[in-house]
């Protein structure tokens, strides 16, 4: 029964690619894509208001990063191609280390004593430190946000899955370029498979809350 609840002192929250080459008007995916999230306002205002919340409560917050050198090649032989224009995303020179693009937005910007997980791929737990440290701060219960919901989001989710963490995810603070039919399969697939899928305002609320909450109890039934 105790890993079924919700407990701030074994949780921590995992904000996804929340990065200027994703979101702002100079970031290299909106200028090369026109990739366009049509929540964006909405979900850059839910994560500021997770990440307040979480930082109250002290649990800890962690932030992903795609990062690459310049020139360095996107999942080339071992990927299976894109079609149509997202295969474009291959050639963009995009999340370069260093850069502005590869930046945390500054809306979302973390504080020094908080951990930035530098990934290669999509998961944020593929060959990354992120489950040692999670471990080694005893941290069960991980709540999953950012971009994009069906891809680097998901991906998390389910490596968070197969290492046996409990994954709750506030719909509002997840987004993806591809449309809002395209996240609500992916919200439906995710919490039919390996998360419960919340609200912000339950999620907040179990932050809060002076004794652990039900995992159950945060479960959004019309998601």
């Amino acid at each position: 029964m105790e890993k079924t609840i919700f407990d701030r002192d074994k949780s921590a929250v995992i904000i996804v690619d929340m990065v200027n080459d994703f979101l702002k008007p100079g970031g290299a995916f909106v200028k090369g894509l026109g990739d366009k999230y049509v929540d964006q306002e909405e979900l850059i205002g839910s994560n500021r208001r997770l990440i307040e919340a979480a930082r109250s409560a002290q649990v800890p917050v962690f932030f992903t990063r795609t990062v690459r050198k310049p020139g360095e090649p996107r999942y080339l032989e071992h990927f299976i191609p894109l079609t149509g224009h997202r295969a474009k995303s291959h050639a963009l020179e995009s999340l370069v280390e260093g850069t502005w693009g590869d930046e945390i937005i500054d809306e979302l910007k973390p504080l020094p004593t908080e951990h930035i997980i530098h990934k290669k791929r999509r998961s944020a737990f593929l060959n990354t430190s992120l489950d040692f440290i999670l471990r080694s701060l005893g941290r069960t219960t991980l709540v999953i946000t950012g971009i994009g919901t069906p891809g680097c989001v998901e991906s998390t989710v389910r490596s968070a899955f197969d290492l046996d963490y409990y994954i709750v995810m506030p719909k509002e603070c997840t987004s993806t370029s591809s449309g809002a039919e395209d996240k609500q399969r992916a919200l439906v697939h995710i919490g039919n498979h390996c998360a419960i899928v919340s609200t912000l305002e339950k999620v907040v609320s179990a932050m809060k809350a002076p004794t652990p909450v039900p995992l159950l109890n945060l479960r959004e039934m019309a998601i």
